[in-house]
């Protein structure tokens, strides 16, 4: 019987990391890790959002774009500065404060500063941080001037720098020693992935 050694991501020689590596991009990457995180934030934005309906949308990693959203009342969608301020307070940010009032209140109260009455509670959506870049990105979009058409269409610009940001990071070296260490990867000596 044949002995094979295998190695682990931090005993493989520099070329044979990178053929692991290259591997891994052309094999294994066919999902990113947070990508299905990702898009449940942006759509779960849209459900909370009363008054909206996220109508399409085609976004993937270094291509254009597309979100068409749709609202009840047509007059909204042109709102800007304080007046989309108060739409988007009335219509998404109000349902997701922390109450001045109430047993929520004292259940929050327990988690310190960024838990105050009156405060977004830290990604609010679906629990992943993504909720926090996408709210944040809504209200600097109309601060800028947007209207609260463009302000949500504009989600996908920020979902496509998201997907590109973590793509590129998943086939980076240090993100792909990562991924190796955490998945305990084992390779043969010239990198090949076992």
């Amino acid at each position: 019987m044949d002995t094979i050694n295998v190695y682990s991501i931090g005993e493989l020689s520099p070329k044979a990391f990178e053929r692991a590596r290259r591997e891994y991009i052309d094999d294994f990457l066919d999902i990113l890790p947070w990508q299905d995180e990702i898009f449940k934030s942006f759509e779960e934005l849209f459900k909370r959002t009363s008054g909206i309906k996220l109508k399409d949308f085609s976004i993937g990693i270094y291509n254009r774009p597309m979100v068409r959203v749709v609202f009840d009342r047509d007059e909204a969608a042109d709102l800007t500065g304080a007046r989309a301020f108060a739409w988007l307070e009335n219509n998404l940010l109000a349902s997701l404060r922390i109450p001045f009032e109430g047993s929520d209140r004292k259940k929050f109260a327990k988690y310190g500063a960024d838990y105050r009455p009156g405060m977004i509670e830290p990604c609010p959506l679906t629990g992943y941080c993504f909720d926090d870049t996408l709210l944040e990105a809504l209200q600097k979009s109309i601060k800028d001037g947007d209207t609260l058409k463009e302000a949500f269409e504009n989600l996908g610009v920020v979902v496509t720098r998201e997907l590109e940001s973590e793509y590129e990071y998943e086939i980076s070296e240090k993100g792909f020693r990562e991924i190796a260490e955490i998945n305990d990867y084992r390779f043969l000596d010239d990198g090949r992935i076992v």
